[in-house]
């Protein structure tokens, strides 16, 4: 069962306890290594919104989760709450929630005393703990739980105990490192919308560590892309994905191929194969970022494919696979172009394809 709407009226205190959390100039090395984990990084999370931190494993991700969480003190730079300096505060003083990987539930206790756990060492009275714990309890649907011992609840029953402890002691800032890693895909995938109608019924600050694209995409305000310890792009996910400022962002998100521009026939239009013209965004890149969606293969010898507009080229394909509503693969046309392409039929490597732009959408112009 989702989340509704109606539940936050039952967390108005933490709602107003929402904050903006500010990073400035955060460069981290760890002791022993001579590469920096983390280098020049800006971060700025507004009150109440949720942060996703993408990239590739190494990346600076978690390390910059623990930042801001106090476990590690940065070499340089600032971390803010509010208009407080929080770079030097111990995590104990931080007003931090936390949910690691594996939730990390104390076995011993069962589901309502996990939650009261944070409550119980800020020595809130007994009556406040209670209706903070029923409040809880409803906002995370786990009410029928609350007397079960946790070791007899699923991966999904877990998470929701996890949130809700994470919650509890009226933190300002909520960060999540790989909330939905630890549960099978189809759980993760049920569980996704609930967890976000959770976070934002609660008005908390959210900052969360993910490798899961969807996820990331699918939750987040913000999106900010990490690379080699720095911060490759941010912005929201649809400017991220829509408009990728590098190739390595356009390669990273979604999976896009980055083809040199051939020449400009005219205004919002390149060419980038001999009969392939498309429609861009006029970003004045020097190439552009191309997914699966924007071409259209079909076997050569059916003819053309369905002319949604676009020109014809003739290829071979490389690479096919089912991909649910249709098949993807890859073809190289007969200048040597390879493209990624979609298909409404499967087809052997080899097999001789027209293929067409579909023009979809504008597609955004990068820097190679």
């Amino acid at each position: 069962m989702t989340a509704s709407a109606e539940q936050a009226t039952v967390l108005q205190t933490t709602a107003l306890q929402a904050t903006a959390l500010q990073c400035r100039g955060i460069s981290y090395r760890y002791p022993g290594t001579t590469r920096a984990a983390l280098e020049d990084i800006d971060v700025d999370t507004p009150a109440g919104s949720i942060t996703a931190l993408v990239g590739p494993s190494g990346c600076g991700k978690t390390t910059l989760l623990k930042l801001v969480g106090g476990v590690l003190r940065p070499n340089q730079g600032s971390i803010r709450i509010g208009e407080r300096d929080m770079t030097r505060v111990p995590v104990q003083r931080r007003q931090i929630g936390w949910v690691p990987q594996q939730y990390a539930l104390f076995d011993h206790l069962d589901v309502k005393a996990n939650i009261a756990f944070g409550l119980r060492a800020q020595k809130r009275p007994s009556a406040e703990r209670r209706r903070r714990v029923a409040e809880l309890l409803e906002l995370c649907q786990i009410q029928d739980l609350a007397d079960r011992s946790v070791d007899d609840l699923s991966g999904g029953q877990r998470q929701r105990v996890a949130i809700a402890r994470a919650l509890a002691p009226y933190p300002q800032v909520l960060l999540l490192d790989e909330p939905l890693a630890a549960l099978d895909p189809q759980l993760r995938g049920r569980l996704r919308a609930d967890l976000s109608a959770m976070i934002r019924a609660a008005g908390v600050t959210t900052i969360m560590v993910t490798h899961d694209q969807d996820e990331a995409l699918a939750m987040s305000d913000h999106l900010v892309l990490m690379n080699a310890g720095r911060i490759e792009q941010s912005g929201t996910p649809e400017q991220v994905w829509h408009r990728p400022g590098t190739s390595w962002a356009a390669e990273f998100l979604g999976g896009a191929t980055v083809v040199a521009v051939e020449d400009r026939p005219r205004a919002g239009r390149v060419r980038i194969s001999a009969g392939v013209e498309i429609p861009v965004r006029d970003d004045g890149g020097d190439g552009v970022a191309v997914r699966a969606l924007d071409f259209a293969a079909a076997p050569a010898s059916q003819g053309e494919v369905p002319d949604v507009g676009g020109e014809l080229a003739l290829g071979t394909v490389l690479a096919m696979e089912f991909g649910g509503d249709r098949y993807r693969g890859r073809v190289r046309l007969e200048t040597g172009l390879e493209l990624p392409c979609t298909a409404s039929e499967y087809m052997e490597v080899g097999t001789q394809v027209s293929v067409r732009a579909t023009h979809h959408r504008e597609i955004p112009e990068v820097t190679l």
